[in-house]
């Protein structure tokens, strides 16, 4: 135990510190769980949906990335909190953890607020310019509820990053997981036995949210057995804390939602070339291919508060060892997904389109997990390099890396959705995801080795 850090929960010392063998695996086990069961829960959500017919899964399809920003945006903060926090957790600085923590919080609940009025006023223009004004009244009902909700909807990614950041990764899977589980058996109740139809969906987030809070209230303020706690009494903002968690968390905000904010591009051009039918077929494929690349995420994920702890002791040997073991195991696993994922493409796309209706969209859902499933082990880099910057607190690298990799896929699709074949779009997407995947890892690797210069225990070993 780090000398000044006091919990009773049991993964808090082995989970940052323990044998560098195991802690990728302790750490990222239950974040994949999480990411999971979130992941699945935005299937069932669609599923549920479609049962309205394929306007309704258009409708849901264009609004998704406003949703996202919502969520990037305490995600994003979230991990910059994690980085933070972990990093003065290794340094033993209980003092500068604890005001992290404290400020991650009052950061997002303003931004939070902030929100409501920049999205409700720009909503019908960002509807209208995704070529989904037809279908308004869908996107509007699904889309509404959670602008309202920004705030709330917010925190539990803001927790998740705390409480990842002092080891507690379990606690962070019980608050995403109580979220979509609550989500997944609300979806039908107010969809269809309450009547309220697409946006009763939208109600069931916001209320699965609300549920989820109760165990962080639990465990900060009744328990009040958290490692890093948060302080309001006497709060203010301080310069260095407010530095760390910004220097990873705002361009991780950013870089989230700016990746939210691109898929209406894609969305548009999606449509451009083929309607909302391919819209459907689009969001319908990516959201199955987000829950088959979720060993990848759940390791990078891991890598920042194990890296960013392993960096604050000052043992780069550490974090060289855990960082090569960590892409060994994403790496293996997205081949193998990967290959199944191709076999498998069929089965998955009859299970997301049961409705009659939905029935049309079938192969080319198929078709579009295909050729997707070849860039599945790529992202395994994309995602480490971009934690890895951001353990050494260079996010704005992963920032920078994120928006040209975007921005070039946005071309693809701009380029094929004039007068091109339409399943040349998604080959396009495959093909840059790869390159980026090792342009972004290579970046990532020489900035690491610059980096670790600071610490003379790994000189030998670069």
């Amino acid at each position: 135990m780090i000398p000044g850090f006091v919990s009773t929960t049991a993964d808090f010392s082995e989970n940052l510190f323990g044998d560098p063998k195991r802690v990728v695996i302790r750490m990222s086990v239950p974040i994949a769980l999480a990411l999971l069961v979130q992941y699945l829960n935005s299937v069932v959500d669609m599923f549920w949906v479609s049962g309205l017919g394929a306007d309704a899964i258009a409708g849901v399809s264009v609004v998704t990335p406003i949703y996202s920003a919502i969520i990037s945006i305490g995600t994003g903060i979230g991990i910059g909190a994690s980085y933070a926090i972990s990093k003065r957790i290794g340094a033993g600085d209980k003092a500068s953890a604890t005001n992290a923590s404290s400020q991650a919080f009052v950061m997002t609940l303003i931004v939070g607020i902030l929100t409501i009025p920049v999205l409700y006023l720009s909503l019908e223009s960002m509807i209208d310019y995704m070529g989904a004004s037809d279908i308004f009244d869908l996107c509007y009902s699904y889309v509404y509820p959670m602008i309202f909700a920004s705030p709330l909807l917010m925190i539990g990614g803001l927790f998740a990053g705390s409480l990842r950041g002092e080891g507690a990764s379990t606690r962070a899977m019980v608050v995403l997981i109580i979220a979509a589980i609550f989500n997944i058996v609300l979806d039908p109740i107010f969809i269809y036995t309450l009547g309220y139809g697409i946006a009763g969906a939208a109600y069931a987030t916001v209320l699965s949210a609300a549920i989820s809070t109760v165990p962080i209230l639990y465990w900060y303020i009744l328990k009040k057995d958290v490692a890093v706690p948060i302080k309001l009494k006497g709060f203010r903002f301080t310069r260095d804390e407010v530095r760390s968690i910004s220097e990873v968390g705002f361009p991780q905000t950013a870089e989230l939602m700016f990746m939210s904010l691109i898929s209406i591009v894609f969305v548009r051009y999606v449509a451009v070339a083929g309607g909302t039918d391919l819209v459907a077929v689009f969001e319908i494929a990516w959201r199955i291919a987000i829950i088959l690349m979720v060993p990848a995420h759940a390791i990078s994920l891991a890598f920042v508060p194990v890296l960013s702890a392993s960096f604050g002791m000052g043992d780069s040997g550490r974090a060289k060892n855990i960082l090569s073991l960590g892409l060994k195991i994403s790496i293996s696993i997205m081949i193998l997904i990967a290959f199944i994922t191709y076999f498998a493409a069929p089965i998955l796309a009859e299970v997301m389109t049961l409705s009659e209706d939905a029935m049309i969209l079938r192969d080319p859902v198929r078709d579009m997990l295909r050729v997707c499933a070849l860039a599945f082990p790529a992202f395994s880099l994309v995602y480490s390099s971009a934690a890895l910057l951001q353990s050494m607190g260079k996010g704005m690298s992963s920032l920078v890396i994120t928006v040209v990799r975007n921005i070039s896929i946005a071309a693809v699709y701009a380029v094929i959705s004039v007068g091109g074949v339409i399943s040349h779009m998604w080959w396009g997407f495959a093909m840059t995801e790869i390159i980026f995947g090792f342009i972004g890892i290579t970046i990532a690797l020489l900035v690491f080795r610059i980096y670790c210069r600071k610490f003379p225990s790994l000189n030998n070993n670069m």
